[in-house]
């Protein structure tokens, strides 16, 4: 039986999220060359800008993404508990910077679902539940991906819907499922046979972390990693930004040029230190997605999840059981 998302991913839930979104109408949410169009390789540029602006207002943390022809993967890191120390107008100047409403849409925000811009004077139940939406996926997500759909609309001359319905969303119970989930996100551009030129990665966090000085781009708008950051509570990564970089650079040859090379000591190690098994790292990241539907992680945080949850059963535990090492 298919797992409702409201049950995986609740408002006021802490806790790190793979989230996905697919385009319609066979169209392309970026590309477009390969079907003889334009190209609409601008519009992954949108991806990026979008989501440093978004964490600006909420209290979710971006962990990675990737843009491809037809699909947007994100994974963020909902933060509920940042948002008990805003004040009442911080919390309205936080919305009203996700939400700039113009005339035409202050008009429409009913219409559309969307709750009017608050006031000054707005009452504890209505601020109440602007925190609660600031600090969870699901608006994130609609906020993101209305967004984009307006914007790509508005340049394909076209309206109706844009995306496959409400996005996917999985939960990453663990430090082994966040990085092997991240390590799949920032690997899709090298997989992904509608792209003219995989091995460029510059529409993924893994650019962005790996080139933090180039011109406009800043691996700080990211969610940091390192043992530091954890005890900081700035991060739910251990892994150092270096070993991370190592490890998807020689994952990435096993699907490119160097397919087979054995995996080096140093890469071993830190797999085994994140209870990730190493001689299945390779296919555990191809499959992913496959893999692991609506939870990921070792298969004792998935029991973990499912009694909390009310569950006797959950798809995944045999998968993490192959992929991870019992904690």
């Amino acid at each position: 039986m298919t797992l409702p998302r409201a049950e995986v991913a609740t408002e006021d839930q802490e806790g790190v999220f793979h989230c996905v979104s697919r385009s319609v109408r066979g169209a392309y949410l970026c590309g477009g060359e390969t079907s003889g169009g334009p190209s609409l390789d601008h519009r992954k540029e949108w991806v990026r800008n979008r989501l440093k602006e978004q964490i600006k207002g909420f209290a979710v943390d971006v962990l990675g993404f990737a843009v491809t022809p037809h699909q947007l993967d994100v994974v963020v890191w909902t933060r509920p508990d940042q948002t008990d120390g805003w004040s009442d107008a911080e919390t309205i100047q936080r919305w009203r910077r996700v939400f700039p409403a113009d005339r035409a849409e202050k008009r429409t925000a009913k219409k559309n679902g969307r709750p009017p811009l608050p006031k000054k004077d707005e009452s504890p139940d209505r601020i109440g539940d602007l925190r609660q939406r600031l600090g969870g996926v699901s608006w994130f997500m609609r906020c993101l991906n209305e967004g984009l759909a307006r914007a790509a609309n508005r340049e394909d001359g076209m309206t109706g819907r844009f995306w496959e319905g409400r996005f996917k969303c999985r939960v990453l119970l663990d430090e082994s499922a966040i990085v092997t989930c991240l390590a799949y996100v920032d690997l899709i551009p090298v997989t992904h046979p509608l792209l003219s030129d995989p091995g460029r990665m510059e529409h993924s966090s893994y650019f962005d972390r790996l080139q933090p000085a180039a011109p406009g781009r800043s691996e700080a708008w990211l969610c940091p990693m390192g043992q530091e950051a954890v005890d900081e509570g700035r991060s739910r990564v251990s892994l150092d930004l270096e070993d991370y970089l190592a490890l998807i650079d020689w994952t990435a040859r096993q699907w490119a040029a160097d397919p087979g090379e054995p995996m080096p000591d140093s890469l071993t190690e830190i797999l085994q230190g994140l209870q990730i098994h190493p001689h299945r790292w390779v296919e555990t990241v191809a499959g992913f997605e496959r893999l692991f539907h609506r939870v990921a992680g070792r298969a004792d945080s998935i029991v973990q999840w499912a009694e909390k949850a009310g569950k006797h059963w959950m798809a995944g535990i045999r998968s993490g059981q192959a992929a991870f090492i019992k904690k």
